[in-house]
Order: structure tokens, then sequence, then C-alpha cells
């Protein structure tokens, strides 16, 4: 499968969050949509379409990727992604294998540019095709409008990636007997192998999954309530962080920290 995902217009919504960087590399859940999206179809070549002023590093940052090429999006069926959609990737799956069978398949969020249709002139039509699509009565919501979407869908991302990942995950974490509440599922906490949780870290996933990334440090006395994020080599200092909230790599916390996002 071949890939394209594109940053609509209203991109510049997002400042000064996404001045640095596309839209669809913001955190939200435990990642961001073009990790999703890579994570879970299978994509052997990929692209995007990003804002002029963040081409050349974004090129630099991943030169596997074809970034605003129009010649490479013209060259083969491709599956193309409005950047600013959340929902579950596996619909994608569906949809590309509908689509191939029956090319009316309509999805307000994606469309499949084939090979021998019309050649697209312009990075600008692909962008206006999102822009002009009518997504109101869409039941493959959620979508990105405003910078505090990112934080209204975080719970629900969390728990979706959750369950993306499960299989990756599985047994391959800490044990969290220990660590646990008595209402939490053991099965809904991941701690990676190499995250140092110190004594007296209590973790509660009652109602929701909590996840600890690959060098994170939890300091003593640090409470963790589900749903969260603790991102690569993230520090805690004897925070309380609750639920939907996700934390990026490196970030050092403390205090008491309620649905939110570090980007990292």
């Amino acid at each position: 499968m071949r890939l394209l995902i594109v940053e609509p217009s209203i991109a510049t919504r997002f400042t000064p969050i996404a001045l640095m960087r596309p839209v669809f590399e913001l955190l939200c859940g435990t990642r961001s949509l073009r990790q999703r999206l890579l994570e879970t179809l299978p994509v052997n070549q990929w692209g995007v379409i990003v804002r002029d002023e963040l081409q050349a590093v974004y090129q630099e940052e991943f030169p596997e990727a074809a970034v605003n090429d129009i010649k490479w999006i013209n060259a083969e069926d491709t599956l193309i992604v409005d950047g600013t959609w959340l929902g579950d990737p596996r619909i994608l799956l569906e949809f590309w294998d509908d689509e191939m069978k029956n090319p009316e398949t309509d999805f307000p969020f994606a469309f499949v540019r084939r090979k021998e249709a019309s050649q697209l002139d312009t990075l600008s039509a692909v962008v206006q095709t999102f822009d002009t699509s009518d997504h109101s009565a869409s039941d493959s919501k959620p979508q990105l409008q405003f910078p505090w979407d990112l934080v209204k869908y975080n719970g629900d991302l969390i728990h979706l990636d959750f369950v993306l990942q499960a299989e990756k995950l599985a047994g391959q974490g800490q044990d969290v007997s220990g660590l646990c509440s008595r209402e939490s599922n053991p099965q809904q906490i991941y701690i990676h192998p190499t995250a140092k949780l110190e004594p007296f870290v209590s973790i509660n996933s009652e109602n929701g999954p909590v996840i600890v990334e690959e060098g994170a440090i939890i300091q003593s006395f640090t409470r963790l309530e589900g749903p969260c994020y603790i991102g690569k080599q993230t520090q805690l200092f004897r925070a309380n962080i609750r639920g939907e909230t996700s934390l990026g790599p490196v970030c050092r916390v403390g205090g008491e920290v309620e649905a939110s996002i570090m980007q990292g």
C-alpha cells in the first residue's frame, strides 16, 4: 500500500504548537497520526503534503518519505488521508479493500488516487479535496478542528492505541502486581522493561490503560491514573498524573496534571 498524509489548510489554526511540525505529527493518544497509520497499515511507500516552510526539515528528518512530490502521487494507486483525522486506522484498511473492488466507495477523510485516473496538476488540488469535504454527517470522526480537540480526544486515543498495540505489548512489560490499586486491571497496564519505578509508586487503571515507555523514570510517591501515557525517557517527580494525559518523550514533570498533552 502507498500512503499519502495531507496537511489541510486549517493547519494554521494549530499555532503555536504546529509551527514547527505538521498537524499529523502532533501527539494525541500515545503517538501521532503518522505513527499510528504507518504502524497499523501494510504501508510499503509513504509521502506527505506539508506547508512549504516545513518541507526541507521534514524531508531531512524522514528521507524515506516523498514530501510535496506531485509526480510520486500520480505514479501509482495511493491511499490519501486527511491529516486531521483521528479515527481507527483499521477502517482505512477496510476502505482500501472496498475501494479496490468498488471505486464508488465514499469516505470523507480519505480517497484512493488511481494511477489510471486523470493527473492531479498541483498539490493544492489535493489539499482542496479535503477542504471542501463534508464531514458533518460522518460516522468516522473524530477529526481535529481546533487545538483543544487534541485534549478532547486524547483519552479515547490512548484507549485505541492500547488496543492497536495489545499484541505487540503482550507479555513484554514489567510485573505490576505490587503497583496497581485493588480496582485496577493489570492487563490494562504496560511498563516497559527499561523503565525505572521507585518504591511507593501507585497505578490505577480502573478507568483506562496506563502506558509507561522505554527509559522513563517514575519517582517515589507518584500516582498514575489511566488513561494516561508516559513517553520515552520522561521523568516524573512525586507527580499525580490524572486521566486523559499524555506526556511526550523527554519531559520532566511534577505536581498534579490532568487532561493535558505535553508534546515532548
